[in-house]
């Protein structure tokens, strides 16, 4: 496959600019909101002023002081979304998957520490982003994106203790995954394993506009301080096993922008002092 290259997750506040990784800080003295979620297939596209989206399918979540163990299961999903410029169709996503398995859970907050996370696994996964209405005649035009998985599993974990740092962590992995379609000049995507995160790959796509494919992509939520020194305090984090990304691409005479979104979880984790406040002396 084309060769990745690495996408930054930036915090930004108050001035100050850090990497999520750089600077993980700040004694907390108990939590507010403790929460997780997972869910399975979505997107969502612009096109012409008209806004078409498939929300996430299936979906699980919790949230509270105590602990909880939620699950959602879906045997076999099917399920098409007609994608609109300015009210009419010009293409269509197609989804079928089966064995999608999701959980939600915590710890709950005993002895001063808790651990949130959301995970989730599909045992096979088909999506195809092709032209609708297809032609009148002729042969049926390739697809404009085909995605093909099986056995992909994704994790995202939060836990926190009182006076202590933060730890937040994700991963993803895939029995086997292959992209191809013509939003990516016919190339070909195979990818099995756990995969490292936010690798992604661009395509600038014939006839206008940009595909970004990005694998384990993880979103680090926190906040910076900057009493005495600029520090970066996680409070939660996203996980998207696999995130596609339109910009402006052509389809069918028109432009559409959106995401198709494969495996996703998160876990949230806010103090009761947010931002963080420094440790008495």
């Amino acid at each position: 496959m084309a060769k990745l290259h690495r996408v930054a997750a930036v915090a930004l506040a108050a001035g100050c600019g850090l990497s999520a990784p750089a600077a993980l800080a700040g004694p907390w003295g108990g939590f507010d909101i403790i929460a997780s979620d997972a869910s399975g297939v979505a997107a969502g596209f612009v096109s012409g002023g008209t806004g078409t989206a498939l929300p996430p399918q299936p979906i699980v979540f919790g949230v509270g002081d105590w602990p909880y163990h939620h699950s959602e299961s879906r045997a076999a999903l099917s399920e098409t979304l007609l994608i609109a410029s300015a009210g009419q169709p010009i293409a269509s996503l197609q989804v079928t998957a089966g064995q999608t398995v999701l959980g939600a859970n915590s710890t709950g907050f005993s002895a001063g520490t808790v651990t949130a996370s959301g995970n989730g696994s599909i045992g096979s996964v088909q999506i195809t982003l092709q032209q609708y209405p297809p032609p009148p005649t002729g042969p049926l035009p390739a697809p404009l994106l085909s995605i093909v998985a099986s056995d992909a599993a994704w994790q995202a974990s939060d836990t926190a203790a009182v006076h202590a740092t933060p730890v937040v962590a994700g991963t993803a992995s895939f029995g086997s995954l292959t992209i191809t379609g013509s939003l990516i000049n016919n190339s070909t995507i195979s990818e099995t394993g756990t995969q490292a995160p936010n690798e992604s790959v661009d395509f600038i796509v014939a006839g206008g506009g940009n595909v970004r494919i990005t694998l384990n992509q993880q979103v680090t939520a926190g906040a910076v301080s900057c009493v005495p020194t600029c520090t970066f305090t996680p409070s939660g984090i996203t996980v998207d096993a696999l995130s596609i990304h339109l910009d402006q691409v052509a389809v069918a005479g028109q432009t559409v922008s959106g995401d198709i979104t494969l495996g996703e979880a998160g876990a949230q984790i806010i103090p009761l002092h947010w931002p963080p406040v420094s440790a008495a002396p």
